[in-house]
């Protein structure tokens, strides 16, 4: 359903079809249904419904039908060409979103940005960074999300920028009206584990200097542990050792 150019008339008309259609999505992604056949067949019957509607809120919920009907009664292999569904229907949102400068491309975007990286069987990872990414470099304030991102730069072992990224959302956290008062603990975890990547990638390479460097850096994290600090320990007495021997 394309728009053109639209007339009164017409546009209460498609308004209208657009309202019904997202009040129908919002009820069947909130969980009524208690088997996946239900929640199947109202899902397919309202795409005959409403076919190729040019609006994003209404692809935004018909992605999130799909997601969360996956979630809720799907399993193993077959997961995968539901999750398609929601890829494509929120890809559709954000687009259309982005072409109409419209303000809630931010929400879109993060809901796809997850699946894309969060979700093995429909993984993009290239495409999931891109878009996690502008929210990054245009909100300034703490976004859950960003989690993803980060995740996504750990993913394709971008160790160095996934720790510098971590240490920034926290940041963020720690200084958002919304979030302050109820900070996301796993937070602080997130640069420690990316500055453990590195540790090991520096070791396995033979480049002790710089595995210490990052130890360094990891000793200065609150979410340090014992085991970091004795691997830490280490990587200092076999850099002295070395040191030694070539004296």
């Amino acid at each position: 359903m394309k728009r053109g150019p639209l007339g009164p008339r017409r546009r209460r008309v498609w308004f209208g079809v657009v309202e019904k259609a997202i009040r129908e999505l919002e009820k069947v992604s909130g969980g009524l249904y208690s088997t996946g056949k239900e929640m199947l067949n109202t899902i397919e019957r309202i795409e005959r419904e409403y076919p190729d509607v040019d609006s994003a809120e209404v692809n935004y919920w018909f992605g999130i039908a799909w997601r969360n009907f996956t979630a809720w009664f799907i399993r193993g292999e077959e997961r995968r060409g539901y999750l398609e569904k929601a890829v494509a229907y929120l890809e559709k949102a954000y687009e259309i979103e982005k072409r109409s400068s419209g303000n809630r491309w931010k929400h879109y975007a993060s809901e796809l940005g997850r699946l894309l990286v969060g979700e093995k069987v429909v993984r993009d990872l290239g495409k999931g960074i891109a878009i996690l990414e502008e929210i990054y470099l245009k909100e300034t304030d703490y976004e859950p999300a960003l989690y993803y991102y980060f995740d996504g730069l750990y993913k394709t072992g971008e160790f160095e920028k996934a720790a510098e990224i971590a240490l920034e959302i926290s940041n963020r956290a720690a200084k958002s009206e919304e979030w302050k008062n109820s900070f996301p603990s796993g937070l602080k975890h997130l640069a420690a584990k990316a500055y453990r990547a590195l540790v090991r990638k520096y070791k396995k390479e033979g480049s002790t200097n710089k595995a210490l460097e990052i130890s360094e850096r990891l000793m200065e994290n609150p979410a340090a542990t014992e085991n970091d600090k004795r691997n830490h320990e280490k990587l200092k007495k076999i850099l002295e050792k070395k040191n030694g021997t070539l004296i």
